[in-house]
């Protein structure tokens, strides 16, 4: 055989492939896990790509494409929940006027009597790239932001944001209000607020502008100086052209206006201020009107004239104008229909709502609120508070005796009533308040005085008519120590007596001081007799008293002293109108009282002994001596030691 011949068959004879060789695998892919049979001579050849873990550089760049992304796609978000609830369907029943709280974004069909301010405004902003815009609280600044200002901007193409001042820096309100998760964003949350401006202004359509509306500003000046400089600085870049087609917008009350020369080195408040007048004639009429027209309500063209005359005619304040017309529309309750002059006349016209509102809210509250609630109500109508946290209100309140869980209740409660409102701090929502408020400090205010007053005089009284019986009982002793002139026999009766000769002046001086501290209160100016007849008659029964139980005491038996007692009124009574008359001639004169109860205290004397002269009283008790010198001065003991104890810490008859 050839060689050639055992080559070929050599090659003949060589091994067939498997069918593991005709059908050979292929496993491809990322993270691959599968599995490969292999037998007899198979060869697995495995080739592994590894990608190599991205830089932190990269890493940081792909989180910041992402929150960019996020960010484009808010700005888109935002433009289509705008114009989701400024075309939202307003509903034609129930109350077409807001009562006290501003109109939101989606009343703009039912919002009427701006135009012309709008107008300004909007000629004003599309100009400037800073303006400000002001008006007394409670004209309606914050419902031209919301229901005429953005849906105008909307409708034009625009992007608004809007903002209020809140306890939280401004940029990071402007920032969480397209990103409400802004914190979490570490790339936008500490992006400089010109370069996050930019960025939004950048995504808007060509022509189109950022507005940003910052309402309630007066409240970011009450943030550090730090934070309000690093805002201006911000700010002043956009103003200085990196944000060309960015427009701002500071809403604050006419009373903070002095607060813009913040922004003085380039913007002149002065000169781009817009100020929101009250509603003239015209424009409150169309307020009253075009409402009730789209709502079905009737409203008779005197009734209208009445409403407008009422408010101020040329100047009427659109909380009043809504509140009026909230009321007569029926409230919260059943929708009026038709409002006539009988109607109109039945709910008390403007004065009577006006007036009446208040007092319905308070009234619905729980009775141990009301009075805490009007607290409230006149802290925040104070000219030198008007706008205070929930730290200070509760401070304020804690004051007055009312816990913290309290105030905290009255709070909503005002809230949901519309009486107040609160955006980092409380306030009155609207200046139609103020003069009910008002009325009620000053009541309260009277009563309260009124209250002081009485407690003082009664202290005074009650301080008066002890001292009145100390003075009577030391002085009534004193007298009968002087008439009194039979020997010692015992000197436990004696002590008997001389305690209960005591209570006879004591009785008798509490009485006559105590019915003249109140006569003397009561009485002044043109009634000053009447002082007079009551003090003389105080003192001519309290004396008379004290006369016939002295009488009894020194005349011991039943028919003698029956016979005496006639007698004994009539001295007394003579001697106590004498020093009634002469206490309250004492504690009212102008005159000097080293003048006035010296010459008191001797016509008391004067009196008795004349008295005693012609009934003898005195004269006929047993063991006195009745000559009428010791008569005489036993009468000026007993009532100067009252009359004494009367000008001790009394005040002045008026």
């Amino acid at each position: 055989m050839s060689p050639a011949a055992t080559n070929s068959k050599k090659n003949s004879a060589a091994p067939r492939k498997s069918k593991h060789d005709e059908a050979a695998q292929n496993l491809s892919g990322q993270n691959l896990v599968g599995g490969i049979a292999a037998s007899d001579s198979a060869r697995v050849n495995i080739r592994q790509i590894v990608h190599p873990p991205l830089s932190e550089i990269a890493e940081e760049r792909e989180r910041q494409k992402s929150e960019l992304e996020m960010l484009q796609e808010a700005i888109a978000q935002k433009f289509s929940d705008w114009h989701r609830l400024i075309n939202s369907t307003t509903p034609i029943a129930g109350n077409p006027y807001l009562f006290l709280q501003p109109f939101g974004f989606s009343d703009r069909t039912r919002f009427f009597g701006r135009e012309d301010i709008l107008s300004e405004l909007m000629k004003q902003m599309r100009g400037n790239l800073g303006t400000f815009l002001c008006g007394n609280h409670g004209v309606g600044k914050t419902s031209l932001i919301k229901a005429g200002l953005v849906p105008a901007l909307l409708a034009q193409g625009h992007l608004p944001l809007v903002i209020s001042a809140t306890r939280e820096p401004l940029e990071s309100s402007i920032k969480k209000y397209l990103l409400p998760n802004a914190d979490n964003l570490q790339f936008l949350k500490t992006m400089s607020l010109t370069g996050f401006i930019r960025i939004v202004a950048s995504a808007l359509p060509e022509g189109k502008k950022l507005y940003v509306l910052v309402d309630d500003f007066e409240e970011f000046f009450e943030r550090d100086e730090s934070e309000r400089d690093a805002f201006h600085t911000e700010w002043l870049r956009c103003f200085n052209g990196a944000c060309p087609n960015v427009r701002w917008l500071f809403c604050v009350p006419s009373s903070a206006h002095h607060l813009l020369n913040f922004f003085k080195h380039e913007i002149n408040p002065d000169a781009n201020t817009i100020y929101v007048p009250p509603l003239n004639r015209e424009t409150a009429r169309a307020a009253i009107i075009k409402p009730a027209e789209r709502f079905g309500i009737s409203i008779h063209s005197d009734v209208v004239e009445s409403i407008l005359n009422s408010l101020g005619g040329a100047h009427i304040n659109p909380a009043d104008l809504q509140l009026v017309c909230h009321v007569l529309a029926g409230g919260r309750g059943t929708t009026a229909r038709e409002w006539d002059m009988a109607y109109y006349a039945a709910m008390g016209k403007v004065d009577g709502i006006l007036r009446d509102y208040l007092d319905r809210a308070i009234t619905d509250l729980e009775p141990q609120e009301r009075e805490p609630a009007w607290e409230i109500l006149a802290v925040l109508a104070d000219p030198a508070m008007q706008a205070l946290t929930d730290e200070q209100l509760i401070k304020k309140m804690k004051s007055h005796g009312v816990k913290e869980n309290t105030t905290h209740r009255i709070l909503i409660d005002l809230q949901n009533s519309n009486l107040i409102e609160h955006t980092t701090r409380y306030r009155l929502s609207s200046e139609s308040l103020r003069p009910r408020i008002e009325k009620w400090r000053e009541t309260r205010s009277i009563l309260v005085r009124a209250r002081q007053e009485m407690v003082e005089q009664l202290q005074a009284i009650r301080n008066s008519a002890l001292r009145g019986l100390v003075g009577g009982a030391i002085g009534f002793v004193l007298m009968d120590q002087l008439l009194f002139t039979a020997p010692l026999s015992d000197l436990s009766f004696e002590i008997f007596s001389i305690l209960l000769t005591a209570s006879f002046g004591a009785f008798a001086g509490l009485l006559m001081t105590f019915l003249i501290d109140i006569s003397v209160a009561s009485y002044g100016g043109l009634k000053k007799p009447l002082a007079y007849l009551t003090g003389g008659a105080s003192g001519a029964f309290s004396f008379a008293l004290a006369m016939v139980m002295y009488t009894n005491l020194n005349n011991a038996g039943g028919e003698r002293f029956l016979s005496l007692i006639p007698g004994a009124v009539l001295e007394g009574g003579l001697w106590g109108l004498m020093a009634g008359v002469g206490t309250v001639w004492a504690l009212s004169s102008r005159r000097p009282k080293w003048v006035t109860a010296p010459l008191a205290v001797s016509l008391c004397g004067l009196v008795l002994s004349i008295a005693d002269t012609a009934i003898g009283i005195l004269s006929k008790s047993q063991g006195l001596d009745t000559t009428p010198l010791t008569i005489a001065l036993s009468g000026m003991i007993f009532p100067g030691s009252i009359l004494v104890s009367a000008l001790m810490g009394r005040r002045k008859m008026p």
